[in-house]
């Protein structure tokens, strides 16, 4: 009998509802507007401040520039460490008035010592991207608003939130469905990954669902209703941040020292348990643990998406792998992930 599948970052179509249970995430409790991704809501901010720059950190999702070059935005780069910190704010000085600064969250966890006053007194406009940390708050009260991405977190086939943006902001700018045959194939892959995680059987979703984020419109479109339903009825989030929090911790008591965030701060509601590995050694590492049905993420491939340059961003990219720590799993599924990394770390 094969074991269990590990894996995080695709969800089955969300099957709770009415469960919120009196808790939510900051996010629920702010004035917002629902989009068909976090990148859709990126291209909505540059729509509405006309910001003709942006400066992005050297570490991301390389996704993350598709609407700053659809919308012919200048990108920019400032230097990350390989510790996800911002260790030198040198690059400040080059900020014009209505340039766009992003700072994202990694893995859930704030990042720490951004020197936002800094950044409004010269008059540019500071985003919070929380798209790997669905529960937090605003971080910087001079920021302009908090990008979610909550497909990272649960099922639903489409869905990103601009929230606590500024009185300025024209929330209720006319937005377009998504194209039907694209959403379509992003609802059947939603409900293949449901089934399969339920019974089993022939993998069917995954072609599907590389083809859904391939093909993924970005542009001014909002989310489903489908989708802005589950958000906001249909999660009990306390479960979600209970486990995934659970999870960190026990995966922290045996491998602390391959952590990038070694405490699980206050209220922290993680993404995943990111580690760094040998940078030679990593593909071994990730075949030895897809033998055995865990399949941790690589967040992410930075070749060809930030300029060399950013040595300390690179190497990062070379040498990580996040470990899985979902609400879908268990400490029975902790201890064996452990085991099985421990085993590749080893052996490779």
């Amino acid at each position: 009998m094969m074991p269990k599948i590990i894996g995080g970052g695709v969800f089955g179509l969300q099957l709770s509802h009415g469960s919120r249970q009196g808790y939510s995430p900051p996010f629920l409790g702010l004035r917002r507007e629902y989009y068909l991704s976090a990148r859709c809501a990126f291209l909505e901010v540059v729509r509405a401040t006309g910001a003709k720059r942006v400066w992005l950190p050297s570490y991301l999702c390389p996704s993350m520039l598709e609407p700053f070059r659809k919308a012919l935005v200048e990108v920019r780069f400032y230097p990350v460490s390989a510790r996800l910190r911002l260790e030198e704010d040198s690059w400040t000085a080059g900020l014009s008035p209505a340039d766009l600064v992003i700072a994202i969250h990694y893995f859930g966890f704030e990042f720490s010592s951004f020197p936002w006053q800094r950044i409004c007194e010269k008059g540019a406009i500071l985003l919070e991207d929380c798209g790997q940390a669905l529960f937090k708050a605003r971080t910087w009260p001079g920021s302009y608003g908090m990008v979610f991405s909550p497909r990272k977190f649960i099922g639903i086939p489409d869905g990103g939130v601009l929230a606590g943006g500024p009185a300025s902001h024209s929330f209720g700018h006319p937005l377009e469905p998504a194209p039907p045959d694209w959403w379509s194939q992003a609802l059947e892959a939603s409900l293949l990954r449901r089934d399969f995680d339920l019974a089993g059987g022939e993998n069917k979703w995954y072609a599907l669902f590389q083809n859904v984020e391939a093909t993924y419109p970005v542009g001014p479109f909002r989310a489903s209703e489908l989708s802005t339903f589950i958000l906001e009825e249909g999660v009990d989030y306390r479960q979600v941040a209970e486990a995934r929090r659970a999870n960190y911790a026990a995966l922290l008591v045996d491998l602390g020292e391959y952590a990038i965030f070694p405490a699980l701060e206050e209220g922290c509601v993680p993404l995943g348990f990111p580690v760094t590995v040998p940078g030679p050694r990593r593909e071994a590492i990730l075949r030895f643990l897809y033998a055995r049905q865990i399949y941790p993420p690589v967040h992410w491939r930075l070749r060809d998406a930030v300029p060399s340059q950013f040595a300390e961003s690179h190497d990062l990219s070379e040498r990580i792998l996040t470990l899985i720590v979902d609400q879908r799993h268990d400490s029975s599924d902790m201890r064996r992930q452990k085991d099985c990394f421990l085993q590749a770390v080893r052996s490779a």
